[in-house]
């Protein structure tokens, strides 16, 4: 067969950070100088290994994780960060999963966590890392947009497996793929990220995802989601492999699946869906402007980046931190200087 399966690309060469705002040219340039390290040194290493740090700094002084990511999803689709989670910061987020989560009982799926719920905190905290939002926007531009927090488990044996895919955003912000937009690249415009975050040690074996490497570059079924198996019959396939508290960006476009969990160990992750600032996102949020001073006039809560609260996260709308139930929670990243307010800080933040 012409098919191969790997385990998660890695590669070693790291690069300089670059200036942060990240205008369109300056990440274009990012990501040809990361490929041409890239190409030069021919390395590609295992993925489960990585050094810990604290969440409040998960890729802080971790300059090559920048440069490699935006390399890796220009060329691959997909990148896997090395550096992993502190173990006392992953427990929380462990025990904040099983409160909301019972993947014993057969519980796998929380979607559209409200921001403000203690079981929320440990999650929340992850965002406010700033070399985090750095990379989140010289993909997305900035301001941007978080979806809603989503959380996934499998137990056991579970048989829940979701088939071959790409990810439009059309629907939750209004974002459009055209044929041109996605033939030009990860850095010629502003577009949708993924970051997917491994609570467990996570492979095909436990329920984890299979990737399409380098073909996020085209609509494979039109507007459609769904892939056509016939579409990548002959295409290499890559387990999205992480050690627990790794974590992952993927382009919406990149075919993706996971599958069932044959293993006797459970699997739990989850995932935050980034968008850039569109014309949805904006009917239901207002301009930055409507945001900033909602958040003012209404007393709710923002969050400051950490650790030089650089950045600010903003409820979009009432939905963010609204008692009824709701898919969509849209959180707004802007600079801290557009705030313009008192961002308040998490319990037990270390910064």
């Amino acid at each position: 067969s012409s098919r191969r399966v790997r385990r998660s690309e890695q590669t070693s060469p790291t690069l300089r950070g670059l200036p942060f705002p990240a205008l369109t040219q300056r990440r274009a340039r990012a990501c040809a100088r990361g490929r041409a390290m890239v190409e030069a040194s021919g390395a590609d290493g295992g993925g489960s290994g990585g050094s810990v740090v604290s969440s409040s700094a998960a890729l802080e002084e971790n300059v090559e994780s920048e440069g490699e990511a935006l390399a890796g999803l220009e060329r691959r689709g997909f990148h896997v960060i090395r550096k992993r989670l502190e173990p006392k910061r992953l427990q929380e987020l462990r025990e904040a999963f099983d409160a909301r989560v019972d993947c014993s009982v057969g519980g796998e799926v929380d979607l559209g966590c409200n921001w403000t719920e203690q079981t929320v905190t440990p999650f929340l905290r992850v965002l406010l890392d700033e070399s985090l939002i750095r990379l989140l926007a010289r993909v997305c531009g900035l301001p941007f947009v978080a979806l809603r927090l989503e959380l996934f488990g499998k137990g056991p044996r579970s048989e829940t497996a979701i088939p071959w895919h790409q990810d439009t955003f059309t629907t939750h912000t209004g974002f459009r793929w055209t044929a041109e937009r996605a033939a030009a690249g990860t850095s010629a415009a502003p577009h949708p990220v993924t970051l997917w975050v491994a609570l467990d040690d996570t492979s095909l074996e436990n329920g984890g995802m299979e990737m399409i490497p380098g073909r996020h570059l085209e609509l494979l079924n039109g507007s459609n989601g769904a892939v056509p198996e016939e579409a990548i019959a002959t295409d290499e396939r890559v387990d999205y492999r992480m050690a627990a508290g790794q974590a992952g960006l993927h382009h919406p476009l990149v075919p993706h699946r996971s599958v069932a969990n044959t293993s006797s160990r459970q699997r739990r992750a989850f995932l935050v869906r980034c968008s850039p600032w569109t014309e949805s996102v904006e009917t239901q949020c207002g301009t930055l402007a409507d945001v900033r001073g909602r958040v003012r006039a209404s007393g709710w809560p923002q969050w400051s980046s950490e650790p030089r609260g650089e950045f600010a996260w903003l409820p979009g709308n009432g939905k963010a931190i609204g008692q009824e139930r709701a898919l969509n929670r849209l959180l707004v990243c802007c600079a801290a200087a557009a705030a313009d307010g008192c961002p308040c800080e998490l319990a037990g933040s270390d910064a």
